[in-house]
């Protein structure tokens, strides 16, 4: 029997090619805010999870706390096509590891 182990926490934890910046950036120039939160002025944060695999690809992103008007989904679809992370390790074995973020939906000033 193979089993599928993830992880939810590794001795080097998953992180973004390029750091934390980078993928920040990679955030802001993609993600495109929802006419509909526009419309009613929504604000906030939406977390979703995800596991980096041992490529280092993001995969089954679900979200565990949202904010509706179209955000959730906006953060699914990015996360979705987001390039690959430096993959979990513990010791010298690569595993995959479950994350948690949050993206903030800031209205233009």
């Amino acid at each position: 029997m193979n089993a599928h182990i993830v992880l939810r926490a590794a001795e080097v934890m998953p992180e973004p090619i390029g750091g934390y910046e980078a993928f920040d950036r990679y955030l802001q120039e993609n993600i495109r805010y929802p006419l509909e939160a526009l419309e009613n002025k929504i604000e906030g944060y939406v977390f979703v999870r995800f596991v980096v695999r041992e490529d280092g690809y993001l995969v089954e992103p679900e979200i565990t706390k949202g904010l509706g008007y179209g955000c959730d989904e906006e953060v699914l679809r990015v996360i979705k096509n987001a390039p690959p992370w430096k993959p979990g390790r513990e010791g010298t074995q690569i595993f995959p590891v479950e994350m948690t973020i949050a993206v903030v939906f800031r209205l233009p000033r």
